[in-house]
């Protein structure tokens, strides 16, 4: 759904590039565009005319909600972390998504009658179910990674949205693929839209070190991947040509995040690509078609019967990981020596989600880009990535009394969001965190099939997590690890089915 709007937006941006590149610059010999000039008017001017045509409208009617205190519950955001999921600031900051947050609940809260109250727990999930079994009523939503809510919803402690008065969910102010993916039995207990958008920070992409690049001669990668080259051969092959022993002992130092007692190694060398261990497998699964699970025509959960290619891809992801790249774990005191090696120029990839841009790389120094998720060959149509499995989603416990106000203000939030989701979009992405506006529009291309594979979020059976372990450090191979796990994932999805439709 959003997808609609983006591609206005970068239809809009594009064409107020080109005019300016043409007229002014000429563009430049390396693929970057020479945008000096202010040419913000131009941008926000056509994103403006060409989205708000595509933007759905609600069919909310006027109301008084007398005051209602909306309670959204969700954890405290750290300095590493998301901090930008439907939040209640306290006042603007001139910080651009806060800012955007703040003026679209004034708005809201005025225009309805209600206020709002962001209550702060260390696990909003964890908060919610004691809630429901204690029968409060202590929030209208709860906010908690996707991943870890997925199995949650078999407890019998949240709605069915269907049945939550006032919500449009075919709007596309609300995520329709990640509603498709995680419903079951055509019942949806997770969503997400405008109204967050840490699914979209939690999108897989690839940083790409453009000054690296520049100094060994390697080809314009914006280039390559518009044509629809940028493959996980001619990665790889790009990899080896960077891998350097810097320090001339003979050896290729990795760094170590989190995998060695919990320690960060120095990094020495110079290597192809850094990953991170919760996440290496499924944006290459999703890039390639891979998919472990797929649904039945009643919208429950199989195992999908040819696993044949997704060995084939697990083996080559395994070999580009373990040969040519290091793996940063979730280690937040690796974020400096990450930023320290990308500055360096000692690592020309990262496997990465576009969160880190914005919480870890504005005072990098050299040039550098984004890209997709790299195609297995260039016979594919497009490019694609998984869906932000560890991204907020959207829970409203059972236990909430007053349903049809909860309701109102839900819809309401989600359908007054464009300005957030704007923000976020052509403000900060295309400007404030990216360093190009070519980044932008590999974004775009990166997001043109996004997969939302049960593997990883529900990961019954730990097939999920098993195999991005795996590749993470190199070991395995996809027919044992799966094998190994299949009849247990069979049984744990099973019954999961059968606790989501009594």
């Amino acid at each position: 759904m959003k997808s609609r709007i983006l591609n206005a937006i970068l239809a809009g941006l594009l064409a107020a590039v080109m005019i300016f590149t043409v007229t002014a610059c000429g563009g430049g010999g390396d693929g970057s565009v020479d945008i000096s000039a202010d040419t913000s008017a131009i941008t926000e001017a056509a994103a403006v005319e060409t989205t708000t045509a595509v933007r759905d409208s609600h069919s909310l009617p006027d109301a008084d909600l007398e005051g209602y205190n909306y309670r959204i519950l969700s954890v405290q955001p750290k300095s590493s972390g998301v901090s930008w999921c439907l939040t209640v600031p306290e006042e603007q900051d001139g910080e651009t998504l806060n800012d955007a947050v703040y003026e679209r609940n004034q708005k809201v809260t005025e225009e309805y009658n209600f206020t709002m109250e962001n209550i702060v727990v260390s696990n909003a999930m964890s908060s919610a179910l004691q809630s429901v079994k204690a029968g409060d009523d202590i929030a209208d939503i709860a906010l908690h990674a996707t991943n870890a809510s997925a199995k949650q919803v078999a407890t019998g402690s949240f709605l069915d949205f269907n049945t939550v008065p006032h919500l449009e969910l075919d709007n596309n102010y609300w995520e329709g693929d990640i509603i498709k993916s995680l419903s079951v039995a055509n019942k949806v207990y997770i969503i997400n839209g405008d109204i967050v958008f840490c699914d979209d920070d939690y999108t897989t992409f690839t940083m790409y070190n453009r000054e690296l690049g520049d100094d060994l001669g390697l080809p314009n990668m914006y280039e390559i991947t518009r044509a629809g080259q940028f493959t996980y051969e001619l990665m790889m092959d790009n990899m080896k040509l960077v891998v350097s022993d810097l320090n001339g002992d003979g050896v290729i130092d990795r760094p170590i995040f989190g995998w060695s007692g919990g320690k960060v190694s120095a990094m020495n060398d110079r290597i192809g690509m850094l990953t991170f261990n919760n996440n290496c497998v499924a944006p290459y699964f999703a890039s390639s078609g891979v998919m472990l699970f797929e649904k039945d025509k009643n919208d429950l959960p199989r195992l999908a019967a040819d696993t044949s290619f997704a060995a084939e891809v697990f083996e080559d992801v395994r070999a580009m990981i373990g040969e040519y790249s290091a793996d940063w774990g979730q280690f937040s005191d690796a974020i400096p020596i990450i930023v320290s090696m990308i500055d360096n120029k000692q690592v020309l990839f990262q496997n990465m989600v576009i969160s880190q841009v914005r919480r870890f790389f504005r005072d990098i120094t050299v040039d550098f880009g984004l890209l997709p998720v790299a195609k297995y060959d260039e016979a594919q149509e497009s490019y694609g990535t998984s869906g932000g499995f560890n991204g907020e989603g959207i829970v409203m416990p059972v236990t909430v009394k007053e349903l049809d106000k909860s309701g109102f203000v839900l819809e309401a939030l989600g359908a007054n969001s464009y300005n957030v989701f704007e923000a976020y979009y052509t403000t900060c992405l295309e400007s404030k965190y990216t360093r190009d506006i070519e980044s932008f529009e590999m974004i775009q291309l990166g997001r043109e099939r996004i997969v939302y594979d049960l593997a990883f979020f529900y990961d019954f059976g730990k097939i999920g997590s098993s195999l991005n372990s795996a590749a993470a450090k190199g070991e395995g191979n996809f027919t044992s690890i799966y094998a190994s796990l299949e009849s247990a994932a069979v049984a744990e999805m099973e019954k999961f089915i059968e606790e989501m439709t009594r």
